[in-house]
């Protein structure tokens, strides 16, 4: 005789619970589209445009800071680039794909450079709101801050190459350097070159963001972020035609 045969599955399927949270949420972005709208020529282009823009602008930040003996990034925007190349330029370096933790390590090394300008030259930069006893640890506590929050950000959305954490930081760099254009009454540590680096570099990765990323607010963020580096092009542009400077023989 034949055992009965078991029709619970039959009858009572099983009922998958929906996985919710950061995490679901970016399983659920990283849906390709079947078609690329770019060439694998084209995406190498962009992602090493994007690299060696970005790392232009650096190098001409440690350029003018040296030349003007001031910080010319914000410090703010120093901890928070320091602290996502730290992560995936160092600490999980093993995670992101292709050369991405290389890139990241190249602007680890040139942020470094920026931050022992911004340890020499920022006590007297920011003398008039933070006296020089306390620039140093404020400046500690908030690279400090900026890891755990990039830290805590790749843990929760299991974020492997740093897009969930760099690219809203590449919106906070943007909006504060147009707060510095704004605050400042000088150009020291800035230059028109900067500025295109910037915006240009943001621009490669956006249109590689959106030609192959996967469905995400991220490229929106960038678009934002394109939005202020035209914002700042312009205002230091105006700021240094105001000093009587000329924007195009100023490197």
């Amino acid at each position: 005789m034949k055992p009965p045969k078991d029709t619970t599955a039959a009858t009572c399927p099983v009922t998958r619970t929906a996985e919710t949270g950061p995490k679901a949420i970016m399983k659920a972005g990283n849906t390709k589209s079947p078609e690329m709208l770019l060439t694998a020529e084209s995406i190498v282009g962009l992602r090493l445009s994007g690299a060696v823009l970005w790392s232009v602008a650096y190098l001409l930040i440690i350029k003018r800071g040296f030349q003007d003996r001031t910080l010319g990034m914000p410090l703010t925007a120093l901890a928070c680039n320091l602290a996502t190349e730290f992560t995936f330029g160092v600490l999980r370096r093993n995670t992101p794909p292709g050369n991405d933790a290389l890139v990241y390590a190249i602007w680890l090394a040139l942020d470094a450079v920026i931050l022992v300008q911004a340890f020499s030259f920022g006590p007297v930069r920011y003398r008039s709101t933070l006296p020089g006893r306390w620039f140093d640890a404020m400046l500690v506590l908030a690279l400090g801050s900026a890891l755990g929050i990039v830290l805590a950000i790749t843990r929760a959305f299991d974020d492997r190459d740093g897009r969930y954490s760099a690219f809203p930081g590449n919106l906070l760099m943007s909006i504060l350097f147009v707060a510095m254009a704004l605050r400042r009454s000088d150009v020291g540590g800035q230059s028109i070159y900067i500025a295109w680096s910037k915006m240009l570099g943001t621009l490669a990765i956006s249109l590689l963001m959106v030609a192959t990323g996967p469905v995400s607010p991220l490229p929106a963020i960038l678009c934002v972020a394109i939005a202020f580096d035209m914002a700042y092009v312009v205002l230091l542009h105006a700021n240094l035609r105001r000093l009587g400077l000329n924007p195009w023989t100023r490197w």
